[in-house]
């Protein structure tokens, strides 16, 4: 399968070299080669997941990438405000975990039932699944990790380094990903999808990703004008 795996990123990046081999494309190809499908069919899916669930993340200057982070942070704002915070105690950055999951498309340390049910999600609803599906993982898998910041912060505050509660807070969300349910993950994803605070819908998305691509292509105002 490694020698499939290489056929396919090598077609990729000729077919599509403004991304070339990025980041996080040998998992996705890699899942869609382990389910059995062709190398043509690996890689027409793989094209499809990139032009359609996640435009322009995995570009050289990763423009999308940055968009649907700041498209993340305010979801998480909307639907999950204490978690935001819990990010904030903890020390960690939005972008660390947006990087995992929007490159590889949750595909990076999660069982593979988990990452099947996500895919079921976005490919039946396409672009707000993605988003519904790292509001859920970071629900699901994130909690537990700021339980064990917080207590890492206990200990920091008598002596303890700051970095350290980083580095436990993140090995606690990569353990609580590796094991999570994948039906207790769906139960929520499809929360996030049709009920809570009435579901993350594609007008919100394609609204926040059309504003938010909009300000990146803004040029920063002048240290005068900000002052004003």
């Amino acid at each position: 399968q490694r020698a499939a795996l290489r056929r396919v990123l090598m077609a990729f990046a000729r077919f599509c070299p403004d991304v070339g081999y990025s980041q996080g494309l040998n998992h996705m190809a890699g899942v869609f080669l382990k389910l059995g499908f062709e190398e043509e069919e690996a890689f027409w899916m793989l094209a499809a997941v990139l032009e359609d669930l996640l435009p322009l993340c995995h570009t050289g200057n990763l423009s999308g990438l940055f968009r649907d982070t700041a498209v993340a942070h305010v979801l998480l704002q909307t639907f999950l405000p204490g978690l935001v915070e819990a990010l904030g105690a903890a020390g960690c950055q939005l972008l660390w975990f947006t990087t995992d999951y929007l490159l590889t498309l949750g595909t990076k340390d999660t069982p593979l039932p988990l990452v099947l049910r996500l895919w079921d999600f976005c490919f039946l609803y396409g672009h707000r699944a993605v988003f519904a599906g790292f509001l859920a993982h970071m629900e699901l898998c994130f909690l537990p990790a700021a339980a064990v910041a917080a207590r890492a912060a206990a200990e920091a505050g008598s002596g303890g380094e700051a970095d350290n509660c980083i580095e436990d807070a993140m090995a606690a969300y990569v353990a609580a990903s590796r094991s999570a349910d994948a039906e207790a993950y769906a139960a929520r994803l499809a929360g996030f999808l049709h009920q809570r605070q009435g579901g993350v819908q594609d007008d919100l998305v394609c609204g926040l990703r059309a504003e938010l691509a909009l300000r990146q292509q803004q040029p920063p105002q002048p240290l005068s004008q900000l002052s004003q």
